[in-house]
């Protein structure tokens, strides 16, 4: 790949983890709720990196593959204007659609289950904000409908193993199928 500068390249300052900065017997957490008798949020410590190089992509995009780099960098363009982007039902409706649509028709998938279509909202009260705007990256909460209930604080990643589990909740009978062949889930 390409080294080159873009006009787009710039610096910024990235949060990360502090090695060894828990305690030796526990796996690092975040918790995602307020816990009760001031339990600690974290056990970890972070570390702000200045100056960090932050190069443009597009330049190299379609040297990218999900095989390789585990992402890509895609043009796609949209039937939605960009205010239509912030109601959840053209979201369902429409993007929704396209996306499939492009997934099927670039990378040749078979099947595919849209989890959520959510768009994350602060709430003006004291106490209901979603965790925006998110310090670390990809750890925002989200309020999502699954199963006709409302699931407060869940994270936005997911582990290999919780999409193992997921995907039976998701898909039901097929989830067998699905389990023995490669999947992926996408954000």
């Amino acid at each position: 790949m390409d080294s080159e500068t873009s006009p787009c390249d710039t610096f910024g300052e990235i949060k990360f983890v502090r090695q060894n900065s828990w305690p030796e017997n526990e796996k690092p957490y975040v918790l995602t709720y307020l816990p009760n008798d001031n339990f600690p949020l974290t056990n970890f410590d972070f570390e702000d990196v200045r100056n960090v190089p932050i190069k443009d992509m597009r330049p190299i995009k379609d040297e990218l593959s999900l095989d390789c780099e585990g992402f890509v960098v895609a043009d796609f363009a949209s039937a939605l204007t960009y205010d239509e982007f912030f109601e959840e039902e053209k979201l369902r409706a429409v993007f929704a659609n396209e996306l499939r649509k492009f997934w099927k028709d670039r990378y040749g998938v078979k099947a595919i289950y849209i989890h959520e279509c959510v768009i994350r909202k602060r709430d003006s009260s004291p106490g209901k904000g979603y965790g925006q705007p998110v310090q670390e990256a990809h750890t925002g909460m989200v309020v999502k409908q699954l199963c006709h209930e409302s699931i407060f604080s869940k994270r936005t990643d997911y582990t290999i193993d919780y999409i193992r589990q997921l995907i039976p909740q998701l898909v039901g009978h097929n989830a067998v199928d699905i389990l023995a062949r490669r999947f992926q889930m996408v954000k």
